[in-house]
């Protein structure tokens, strides 16, 4: 990576992918760096302010008397910024790269994610960006985490303190839909309708539309799981039907018995 010009990048949104860019934060290589704030062009997400504090107070605090565009879309500085950049680093760089303009995503950036690139450091789960700094000995502030030069910087130090078999770029990101992650570090589907959603809370109808689209591995990084669900929803619907069959047979013979005991009593009344 020592010829190309990489490019750390944060950014702080209004939702899930598609939402508004509230907050960007890029770093290239030599330090130079992007930090601006934007209002959302519609209502704020009360989910989103509850991570990253960005109400409208807070964002007209941190604009101050900038007077660059209100919303991100329209900020082409941000564009000129990135137009110099080989790499494209992010701590689940799925998320962030899908909210890069057009524009740059077709300067063909190598994409480093530093959450993908140690997903061994925490038994079980993605690390968190914390998780990752803590393995790596970067210093950070918890209090400063989830705003966006913060994380942009924490990011560039893990990293610059990978090896360097680890910054490998990923370009399966510009052709294959790869999840992000929640706050537990579970796998969510990152875009559309199903967005936010782990494959273990999908029910059948979600399962069904998630197959639609994406009919194989090569396709969604999540297929695997959400083929175990479709099997768990079919094996608890399989098991739902025998229950119902067998309340059914257990009432069909208590009703035989009774008409059976109503008979007899009627003819020992008579």
């Amino acid at each position: 990576m020592e010829d190309k010009n990489y490019v750390v990048v944060d950014f702080e949104t209004n939702g899930f992918q598609g939402s508004d860019v509230l907050s960007v934060a890029a770093i290239k290589d030599t330090g130079e760096e992007f930090v601006r704030h934007y209002y959302p062009e519609g209502d704020y997400n009360e989910s989103a302010i509850a991570v990253n504090g960005l109400t409208e107070e807070k964002i007209t605090e941190l604009r101050g008397d900038a007077d660059y565009a209100e919303h991100f879309k329209d900020d082409k500085e941000f564009v000129e910024f990135m137009k110099d950049a080989d790499v494209f680093v992010a701590h689940n760089a799925a998320f962030d790269y899908s909210f890069l303009p057009d524009e740059v995503k077709e300067q063909g950036l190598e994409i480093v994610d530093t959450m993908k690139a140690n997903m061994d450091i925490v038994e079980g789960k993605a690390p968190k960006l914390s998780e990752a700094a803590d393995f790596y000995g970067v210093e950070y502030n918890a209090e400063d985490l989830h705003g966006a030069k913060a994380d942009a910087e924490i990011t560039k130090g893990i990293y610059e303190a990978m090896p360097e078999e680890r910054k490998e770029p990923n370009d399966e990101y510009l052709t294959k839909e790869f999840a992000a992650f929640n706050e537990n570090g579970e796998q969510v589907v990152a875009f559309g309708s199903l967005r936010g959603l782990t494959a273990s809370e999908m029910n059948e109808e979600q399962v069904d539309k998630f197959l639609s689209r994406f009919d194989s591995p090569e396709k969604h990084e999540m297929y695997d799981q959400v083929i175990e669900r479709q099997q768990e929803l079919q094996s608890e619907k399989g098991w739902g039907n025998e229950v119902s069959e067998s309340i059914e047979k257990g009432m069909s013979q208590a009703a035989e018995k009774s008409v059976e005991a109503v008979a007899v009593q009627g003819g020992m009344e008579r």
